[in-house]
């Protein structure tokens, strides 16, 4: 039971892995777009923020995952 479930947060981890590169991939690309495009930096600039914060969040959820599998391992 406890393997299936630590298997199920690892996939979870690999989910969140690929989400996290797409985001990157995404604020890199406003990044540059920003520099070539500065008729609303304001706006670019807030969107980058608040992408940054996100990408954060979901650090944060793989840390808690990675938590979770070191409970159950420890638990075991």
């Amino acid at each position: 039971m406890e393997k299936k479930l630590v298997l199920d947060i690892e996939r979870q981890i690999g989910e969140l892995d690929e989400k996290i590169a797409n985001e990157l991939r995404q604020l890199n690309q406003l990044k540059e777009n920003t520099l070539s495009e500065s008729h609303q930096p304001d706006l670019h600039y807030r969107w980058i923020k608040t992408m940054e914060k996100y990408i954060v969040l979901l650090e944060m959820q793989k840390t808690l995952l990675y938590f979770q599998i070191q409970k159950l391992e420890t638990e075991a």
